[in-house]
């Protein structure tokens, strides 16, 4: 058996027998509930031993995850076992018994137990500067708004294809049940808005830090690129590794650079999504979007020349622990082998098989 066709549990028992200070300094970057979906899946000796050497914020908040998670779908912990295996050269119980975590726990350095016990009970509230009143009031909500429908920039001056909008409607329905599937946590996609713009226009807009999503179009010649903002990744990831009650959305000046597996998982969604997309495209025809790489600095997804014309999908992401946006970018030149297609305001009968000699419309 190969490195990168081991079983996932065969990957954590290596990194069980490894360098728990290697661990400890890679588990320091992560979020707290990816290093509590790690630790959970080591013994509590080794669990507890490379608790001992995480910086006390980070600590904390893993105990606590691992206190509320649940099992890791398979996709997820095998995704996490590739990035682990390519990381580290080198079954997940039904439930998280209180008593496995106490266990990691009493393990612990004892000058560090009682602080650690104290996390068993609930989060570590983070500190946060008092606001006014009026500061309240402004604070923007989590939930992203969802609009009625989908909507268009009545001042868009480019070419406006209807059946896509046909097709992205396809697409978030897809998305959504897809999502729900791979996460296991019940989630809304929505489709705020759909406007056209030039591709060098939008990547200098584009705020970060961002997870960016290359893709190719394996029947047309074209790429496109799905961007994440950071609290819908983050969520996601969180809802990947088991977390439930996400810890709040870090502020822009707490972020940290994303790490190599929220990477991977990132590529997992980005995937299943892709894969969403090429079957809402089946009302115009056959095609698969591929995904290809991640990048994190727009600078490096040039996935279309500055002055190419581009079409912007933002998809709103509700889950109940967070959510965030999805933005689609599909440059005009990698739909031209449909644009007649597009242009039409009915959506096209879909054939399906029939018997020789014979044709069916569904």
């Amino acid at each position: 058996m190969t490195e990168n066709s081991q079983d996932p549990d065969e990957i954590f028992q290596k990194l069980a027998e490894g360098s728990p200070r290697f661990m400890q300094s890679y588990l320091a970057h992560e979020a707290p509930q990816t290093v509590a979906a790690i630790l959970l899946l080591q013994p509590p000796a080794r669990a507890a031993e490379v608790l001992n050497g995480l910086p006390s914020d980070i600590r904390h908040r893993a105990i606590h995850c691992m206190t509320i998670s649940r099992p890791m779908l398979a996709p997820a912990k095998a995704a996490l076992a590739r990035t682990l295996a390519a990381e580290f050269p080198l079954a997940v119980p039904a439930t998280v018994p209180i008593e496995d975590v106490q266990k990691i726990v009493e393990l612990m350095h004892p000058d560090l137990r009682d602080d650690a016990r104290l996390a068993l009970r609930g989060p570590i509230a983070a500190e946060e500067p008092q606001a006014s009143d009026d500061q309240t009031a402004a604070a923007p909500s989590r939930t992203p708004s969802v609009p009625p429908a989908p909507v268009g920039d009545p001042n868009d001056k480019f070419e406006r294809w209807p059946l896509l909008e046909v097709v992205y409607d396809r697409f978030v329905r897809r998305t959504a049940t897809s999502l729900r599937r791979l996460t296991g946590e019940n989630l809304e996609v929505s489709l705020h808005s759909i406007t056209s713009l030039y591709f060098a226009n939008y990547l200098s807009t584009i705020p970060l830090p961002v997870m960016l999503g290359a893709f190719k179009v394996r029947q047309w010649p074209g790429s496109g690129m799905l961007a994440a903002e950071p609290a819908v990744v983050e969520t996601m990831v969180a809802a990947l590794l088991g977390g439930r009650n996400h810890v709040p959305a870090r502020t822009v000046e707490d972020r940290r650079p994303f790490t190599m597996i929220e990477r991977d998982l990132f590529g997992l969604v980005a995937s299943t999504m892709l894969d969403g997309l090429s079957k809402a495209f089946d009302v115009v025809g056959p095609v698969t979007f591929d995904f290809e790489r991640v990048e994190t600095n727009p600078r490096f997804a040039a996935i279309a020349p500055p002055m190419s014309a581009a079409i912007l999908a933002r998809l709103d992401i509700a889950m109940e622990d967070g959510g965030g946006r999805f933005e689609l970018l599909l440059p005009y030149e990698s739909l031209t082998p449909v644009r007649e297609l597009l242009l039409q305001t009915i959506q096209p009968p879909v054939r399906v098989k029939a018997l020789p000699g014979q044709e069916q419309v569904a």
